[in-house]
């Protein structure tokens, strides 16, 4: 893999720096990553040929909103700084594919506070609030583009614009058989009776599996790739527990931080729904029988 010749071309005029060397980084499933080093510092590059052209601008608007998150925040975590993303009109006038260029975040062996820090700074990061449940922009989880219209209500916002939305994807794309789509109507009609709440929104990193943490060896945990809006903050803790990874010491210290509502475990599952959901959208496969379980388990029925 080599970094496109239009992107070394862009990258090089925009920041008068000189690349000497790029290594590719593994990990992502979606998009191509590299460190670019110049002859004055390291950044953080990735690109998609495939994926929406806006995708890249929009998870740029997602870091900025959480680095402004953090400037008040009591436990501030690490985002790192958008150097550059092109607009419609700049990628269009040089051939360039989406692509995002990052200040480049050294990771390394955490010291022994690491977690407490993590958990108490997505407790301070959920204190950041809105009116109403929703963003200023569309995002996107992966590929697939987040609805963030404004929203009164949490119960409509969720089952609305999260899962009605991949339910009838996959059921008109990936094969969900109509049995299955009827399990999933009832379970988005019945969503209030589980996660109807009168707590405010809260601002969410959006698709925070343990890849997307940073373990630094100096400074605060870093997050990575968002997905952002204001929404239930549990709708967050729901993507945490579904892939594993955050220790007892985190949960622990978010609930010393901003205590969660009774019955918060119960709720995860539903929680955890949309990413596996999407992750059947996305890469298909036995997420579609996860899925299947998780609203059956709520549902009922054989």
């Amino acid at each position: 893999m080599h970094l496109p010749s239009t992107i070394h071309r862009k990258f090089e005029s925009l920041l008068n720096e000189s690349i000497i060397e790029t290594k590719r980084i593994s990990g992502g499933s979606i998009s191509h990553a590299m460190r670019i080093n110049t002859n004055k510092t390291s950044y953080f590059l990735k690109w998609n040929t495939h994926g929406a052209p806006d995708q890249f601008r929009q998870e740029g608007i997602g870091l900025r909103a959480l680095a402004q998150a953090q400037q008040d925040a009591l436990q501030p975590l690490r985002i790192p700084r958008v150097i550059y993303v092109p607009s419609e009109a700049q990628s269009l006038e040089d051939n360039l594919p989406p692509f995002l260029v990052l200040e480049w975040i050294e990771t390394g062996r955490p010291d022994t506070t690491f977690d407490e820090r993590l958990g108490a700074g997505l407790a301070s990061l959920h204190r950041m609030s809105s009116r109403e449940f929703g963003f200023t922009q569309h995002t996107y989880c992966g590929v697939s583009k987040q609805d963030n219209r404004w929203r009164k209500r949490w119960e409509d916002f969720y089952a609305q614009q999260r899962i009605a939305p991949l339910v009838r994807v996959a059921h008109n794309q990936h094969g969900l058989s109509k049995g299955q789509l009827r399990t999933f109507e009832i379970l988005i009609k019945r969503l209030p009776e589980w996660i109807a709440t009168d707590e405010v929104p809260a601002l969410i990193h959006g698709d925070l599996w343990y890849g997307n943490v940073l373990e630094t060896a100096s400074g605060p945990p870093a997050l990575i790739d968002p997905a952002v809006s204001y929404s239930h903050r549990e709708a967050e803790l729901g993507m945490m527990d579904l892939f594993g990874g955050f220790n007892t010491k985190v949960w622990s210290s978010y609930q010393s931080h901003y205590p969660l509502s009774s019955g918060w475990r119960d709720r995860l599952p539903l929680y955890a729904l949309y990413h596996v959901l999407n992750h059947f959208v996305i890469f298909g496969g036995a997420y579609g029988d996860q899925a299947y379980r998780i609203a059956k388990r709520f549902v009922g029925g054989g």
